[in-house]
């Protein structure tokens, strides 16, 4: 799934333009490397917490929930910042062009980090009721 947007970018686009994409988008999905392993230690802790809950446990639940949130947008700002820096010394100019798609890549997967966390309490509220 994660490679359709390249099927159709190179049969919409030219190879060149699908390369320069590629080239940010690995870049950009640094966060998502991010999202993966929290949302796999924090949905089990999440659930059980929420199958028991007590007040410690949901104030636990929405400490940790913000915090990663917060630290999703430091990777963020880390991962446009280190794309510069990748951009300038180590990826053919060439490819420059990319630079800007990156903070977007980034930006959904920042949203992306957001909704496993709130969709896994919606979900286990629906499957309560």
């Amino acid at each position: 799934m994660n490679q359709s947007d390249r099927i159709f970018l190179s049969k919409l686009t030219t190879i060149t333009q699908t390369g320069i994409y590629n080239v940010a988008y690995q870049i950009g999905s640094v966060v998502n490397m991010v999202n993966l392993p929290f949302n796999n230690f924090f949905a089990p802790h999440m659930m059980e917490g929420l199958a028991n809950p007590t007040p410690e446990k949901k104030k636990q639940i929405v400490k940790i929930a913000y915090s990663y949130i917060l630290f999703l947008i430091v990777i963020v700002g880390l991962t446009c910042v280190l794309a510069e820096i990748m951009y300038a010394f180590f990826i053919n100019p060439n490819f420059i062009e990319g630079k800007k798609i990156v903070p977007l890549v980034g930006l959904a997967y920042f949203f992306w980090g957001i909704y496993l966390i709130f969709s896994g309490i919606l979900q286990f509220e629906k499957n309560r009721n």
